[in-house]
C-alpha cells in the first residue's frame, strides 16, 4: 500500500471520470508517477455507465493516495465541486480523465508557489493530436505577478474576448495550475453548475479577484488530448450563445467600468453573427433555421434588444420584433460567413 509523504504542502488532485474507461487509467498513473509525492488523488465518478468506476476503485485498494467519489451523472462542474468538497491539500489542482500530465508538473508547480508565496502557480500545456503534439506557451515566462498586475495582465485579457488567447493561451484552463485551497474555500470559490460552457474561464476569473500573488513557470507539462470526442470536458456545447452571454453578464455584474452597457451589446451583436456563421456552416440550412427560431426566443438577446435598439439594426429588430427581418438579417450573415469559410479553403489549398 502506497501512501503519502506528509512532509511538503499537500496537492489534492481532482479528476471528474465519466465514461472514460479506455483512458482513465493513463491519466490516474500519470498522476501517481509524479516526482512529487505528497499528492492527494481524488477521483470523482460522475455517473460512469461502463468499467470507470471499477478502475478507480481498484486505484483506490492500492494507494492510500487515492479516494473515489460515486455520484449521479452531474456534469464536468458538479463532478469537480464534488472534489473540492473532498479535498484536504493546501493546493488543488484538476486533470481531465482523457488527459495526462508530465511527471514533474506538480514538482514544478509546488516549487514556483512556495517560491513566490503564490495563491496560485500555472504552467502551459500540450495540444495532443492524431500526428502531431502543439506546445502551447503562456506570454509571462517565469513571472510572478501582484494585485494590480494580476487585474491588467490576467483579469482584463480574460474579461476581453480574444485576448486571452492573443496574450496568454493558458489563462482560461484550470488543468495547467495548482490553487491554494485556503483562498477557495475562504471566497467560496466554485464551478458554476448552471454553465455547461467556459466553466474553466469562469472560475478562474471568480479566483483571480481573490489572488494576491500568480506565478507563472515557462514549462508546459499537461498533455491536452485533443483526438477524444464526448468526454465531460471536450463534448460540444450546443448552448454557446446563451451561456457566452451569460458569461457577460456576469462580467458585467463584477466589473462594470470595464464591461460597459456599449462593450457588452458589442459583444451580444459579435457573438450572435459568430454563432450564425458556425451554425450555417456545420449544420446547413434545416439545422440553421431551427437555430435561427432558437436565439429569436432568447431572453438575453431581447434583453439586449431593448438595452440597444438605437445603436444597431440586430437589436433594432429585436426590439421591434421584426421576425421577417431577423430571418433576413441572419441569412445575409450566414452568406458572408460561408464566402469567407470557402474563400479561406480555397486559399489554404492553393
Amino acid at each position: 500500500m502506497i501512501e503519502p509523504r506528509n512532509t511538503f504542502p499537500m496537492v489534492s488532485v481532482v479528476v471528474p471520470v465519466h465514461n472514460a474507461e479506455g483512458r482513465v487509467a493513463r491519466c490516474v498513473e500519470s498522476i501517481l508517477a509524479q516526482t512529487y509525492a505528497d499528492i492527494e488523488l481524488i477521483l470523482v465518478d460522475d455517473g460512469s455507465e461502463d468499467g470507470s468506476a471499477r478502475i478507480c476503485d481498484k486505484y483506490a485498494a492500492v494507494d492510500k493516495r487515492v479516494k473515489v467519489a460515486h455520484k449521479t451523472n452531474g456534469g464536468v462542474s458538479s463532478a469537480r465541486n464534488t472534489g473540492l468538497e473532498i479535498a484536504t491539500g493546501t493546493y488543488v489542482g484538476f486533470v481531465d480523465a482523457d488527459d495526462y500530465i508530465a511527471p514533474d508538473m506538480y514538482e514544478r508547480l509546488v516549487k514556483a508557489a512556495q517560491d513566490a508565496n503564490a495563491d496560485q502557480a500555472c504552467s502551459g500545456f500540450i495540444n495532443v493530436f492524431q500526428d502531431r503534439e502543439d506546445k502551447v506557451s503562456h506570454a509571462f515566462k517565469n513571472t510572478v505577478l501582484y494585485s494590480n498586475q494580476i487585474y491588467e495582465n490576467v483579469i482584463i485579457p480574460l474579461l476581453t474576448p480574444g485576448e486571452a488567447d492573443k496574450k496568454a493561451k493558458t489563462l482560461q484552463n484550470v488543468w495547467n495550475k495548482i490553487y491554494k485551497k485556503e483562498i477557495i474555500d475562504k471566497n467560496s470559490v466554485r464551478f458554476n453548475e448552471s454553465f455547461n460552457y467556459a466553466e474553466d474561464w469562469l472560475f478562474n476569473v471568480e479566483f483571480y479577484r481573490f489572488a494576491s500573488v500568480v506565478a507563472f513557470i515557462d514549462y508546459s507539462s499537461y498533455y491536452y488530448d485533443r483526438t477524444v470526442e464526448g468526454s465531460l470536458s471536450k463534448r460540444r456545447r450546443s448552448n454557446g450563445f446563451e451561456d457566452s452571454i451569460r458569461l457577460r453578464r456576469i462580467e458585467k455584474e463584477c466589473f462594470p467600468a470595464f464591461c460597459t452597457d456599449e462593450k457588452y451589446l458589442e459583444f451580444v451583436e459579435k457573438t450572435w453573427k459568430r454563432h450564425i456563421r458556425s451554425h450555417a456552416i456545420q449544420f446547413g440550412f434545416e439545422g440553421f433555421g431551427k437555430y435561427i427560431n432558437d436565439t429569436w426566443a432568447s431572453p438575453n438577446l431581447i434583453e439586449a434588444g431593448d438595452m440597444g435598439a438605437k445603436r444597431g439594426l440586430l437589436f433594432w429588430i429585436v426590439k421591434r420584433k421584426r421576425k421577417e427581418l431577423y430571418y433576413i438579417l441572419a441569412v445575409c450573415v450566414s452568406m458572408i460567413g460561408f464566402v469567407k469559410h470557402y474563400v479561406k479553403a480555397v486559399i489554404k489549398v492553393k
